[in-house]
C-alpha cells in the first residue's frame, strides 16, 4: 500500500531536500512554476489556473491503478490562512479517494537557508509572525525541527515515523494515536 506524505514547512527550509532522500517526489514547483510562467502571483487568474492543475494532478494520482503501490510526497509552503489550508486540505482529500493513509510533516527550523530576495524575506516574515504553518492536527502528523539535523538525519527521523504509521495502519487498520507515536 502506498501513502501520501504531504511535507509542509516555511520557504528554504530544506522540505525537497528532505523528501528526495525518501520515494517518489512531487514538489509543489510542479505544480506552481507552469502557472507563474503565465501569471502573476496577485493576477486574478493565478489562483483559479493553479487550483485547476493541482486537482486534476491529485485526481490522476488518486485515482491511478498503475500507481497505486507507490508513495508520493508532496512538499509545500501553507500557511494557516484559509485559501492556503483548502489547498493542504486538498492533498488529505486525494489520500481519502485513494484510501491511502494520510502523512503530514511539519518541518521547522530557527533560520532557514538564506533566501535569496527581498519579497521571499517578506513572505516568510509574514508568513511565521502573522499566520503560521498550516497544521492538520490528526494523530499521523509530526512536527521536526530541523534546526541542528543533516538532511539525512532530517529524512532518517521521517522514514522513521512513516514507518510507525505504516505499523499503526497494518495493527489497527486505522491511525491510532498511542501506536503513531510510539506509546
Amino acid at each position: 500500500m502506498g501513502f501520501f506524505i504531504y511535507i509542509n514547512g516555511l520557504p528554504n527550509v530544506g522540505k525537497l531536500t528532505i523528501a528526495k532522500k525518501l520515494w517518489q517526489v512531487v514538489s509543489h514547483h510542479l505544480l506552481i512554476d507552469p502557472v507563474a510562467a503565465v501569471f502573476k502571483k496577485d493576477d486574478p487568474e493565478y489562483q483559479p489556473l493553479a487550483r485547476a492543475l493541482r486537482e486534476e494532478l491529485l485526481e490522476s494520482i488518486a485515482t491511478s491503478e498503475s500507481t497505486r503501490d507507490v508513495t508520493w510526497i508532496f512538499t509545500d509552503q501553507q500557511p494557516s490562512s484559509e485559501l492556503a489550508s483548502s489547498i493542504a486540505k486538498d492533498y488529505e482529500t486525494a489520500a481519502m479517494i485513494r484510501d491511502s493513509p494520510f502523512i503530514s510533516v511539519i518541518l521547522t527550523c530557527e533560520e532557514p537557508e538564506e533566501t535569496s530576495t527581498k519579497a521571499n524575506i517578506a513572505v516568510l516574515d509574514t508568513i511565521k509572525e502573522e499566520e503560521g504553518i498550516f497544521h492538520f492536527h490528526n494523530d499521523m502528523e509530526m512536527e521536526l525541527d530541523i534546526t541542528t539535523l543533516s538532511p539525512a538525519e532530517a529524512s532518517q527521523k521521517v522514514f522513521e515515523h512513516v514507518c510507525r504509521c505504516a505499523k499503526s495502519v497494518e495493527t489497527n487498520g486505522d491511525s491510532d494515536t498511542e501506536a503513531v507515536n510510539g506509546g
